[in-house]
């Protein structure tokens, strides 16, 4: 996950049935790819327990690339019962069991 930490994010994805959160994030200069994902899930199947503690929704010019994107993935902690994940877009705590990648 520490390689994720200050690239940009491109999409944000819950789906309906809440098995996963998912941020679409540019990756490291140093990737063989161009995005990465970063996927909160919970490793039995059950669904993801999501809650916005701040959300700032805004598209963000960068002008290292002339792209736009919802600004940084700025950190994951690990915490009880989940993960705290900072950027951004503000702040949000994902109760799951597993990330991808580790941290």
């Amino acid at each position: 996950m520490k390689e994720l930490e200050g690239e940009n994010i491109l999409a944000i994805e819950l789906p309906a049935d809440e098995s996963y959160l998912k941020f679409v994030v540019s990756a490291p200069e140093s990737s063989e790819y161009s995005t990465l994902n970063a996927r909160f899930f919970n490793s039995n199947g059950l669904k993801v327990e999501v809650e916005f503690l701040t959300l700032h929704l805004n598209l963000l010019w960068d002008s290292d690339d002339n792209s736009v994107t919802l600004g940084e993935f700025e950190y994951v902690d690990l915490v009880d019962g989940g993960y705290l994940i900072s950027g951004d877009f503000g702040q949000v705590m994902v109760r799951c069991n597993s990330c991808s990648p580790n941290i």
